[in-house]
């Protein structure tokens, strides 16, 4: 059974701080911090995204992850 996080508190947390800070001062380091923490943020639903695809009991729950990334992908288009 996978074992997945809730929330990915920590790291979406540290990046809406980091987005609070910047909007207040928009210097160059408070624009790599955003910048930081949201590949920090990204990086952990990529591995929870692997895990579960990794996890997948049938053909059918893969499809049905790949359709939701594609869904996603296709929002950034």
């Amino acid at each position: 059974m996978g074992r997945y996080t809730s929330g990915y508190s920590g790291a979406y947390d540290g990046y809406q701080r980091a987005k609070e800070s910047y909007r207040m001062d928009k210097s160059g380091a408070c624009k790599s911090n955003v910048l930081d923490m949201l590949s920090q943020y990204m990086d952990e639903i990529e591995d929870e995204l692997r895990e579960m695809s990794r996890n997948a009991d049938c053909t059918e729950e893969r499809q049905e992850i790949m359709k939701h990334l594609e869904k996603m992908r296709n929002m950034m288009a």
